[in-house]
C-alpha cells in the first residue's frame, strides 16, 4: 500500500486528497464551465458543416440520425481509429463530419474518410474565418448525450433543408 509518506516523504496518507475530494468533483461535474458548451457548437454547425454538406449529406445524416445508426459514431472520427497500420482498412463507422463524405463519395479505408474529414474541418474553418473552430462542435458532438445531439442536430438539418428548399423555390 502506497501512502502519502512514501510519495512525498511526510504526513498523512490520507492528506494526498483533501477529505473534500469527492465532493469537488461532483461539484466540477455539476458545473456547466466544464460541460461542452451548445451555442458555439450550433454556430459551427448552422454556418459551418451544414452549409457544405451536399443534399444526399444531409439526407443521409438525417436518417442516421433518425435510427440512431451506429455507422455514426461519437468519441472518434473513424471505427477502426486511425493508425498507421489501419489507415487501408476498410472503415466500420464515422463521425458527425465524416460521415456524409464517407457515405457519400465512395469513400472505403479508414485512410480515405480521414483526409476528407481533415478537408471537411479546413472547409470550415475557412468559413468562419477561425482557425480550429470544428474543435466546438466536435467537442459537443463527442461530450453530449447522444439522445440530446440526435434531437438538436435534426432539428437544425430540418431548418437548413427548409432554407434550401425556399432557395430554390423562390421564397
Amino acid at each position: 500500500m502506497t501512502t502519502a509518506t512514501q510519495i512525498d516523504g511526510q504526513g498523512d496518507p490520507l492528506a494526498v486528497f483533501p477529505p473534500d475530494a469527492e465532493e469537488v468533483l461532483a461539484r466540477l461535474e455539476q458545473d456547466e464551465f466544464w460541460k461542452p458548451s451548445e451555442e458555439p457548437a450550433m454556430r459551427v454547425l448552422r454556418k459551418g458543416l451544414l452549409p457544405v454538406m451536399s443534399g444526399e449529406e444531409l439526407a443521409l445524416l438525417r436518417q442516421a440520425l433518425l435510427e440512431d445508426d451506429r455507422d455514426l459514431i461519437q468519441g472518434f472520427t473513424t471505427e477502426p481509429l486511425p493508425y498507421p497500420h489501419t489507415l487501408r482498412e476498410p472503415v466500420a463507422a464515422a463521425c458527425l463530419t465524416a460521415f456524409g463524405p464517407w457515405k457519400t463519395r465512395g469513400l472505403e479505408t479508414v485512410g480515405q474518410v480521414e483526409d476528407a474529414f481533415a478537408a471537411r474541418a479546413v472547409e470550415i474553418d475557412a468559413r468562419l474565418g477561425e482557425p480550429a473552430a470544428c474543435g466546438w462542435l466536435w467537442r459537443w458532438w463527442d461530450h453530449t448525450d447522444r439522445e440530446r445531439v440526435r434531437a438538436k442536430l435534426l432539428i437544425e438539418i430540418g431548418k437548413e433543408l427548409a432554407a434550401r428548399a425556399a432557395l430554390q423555390g423562390g421564397g
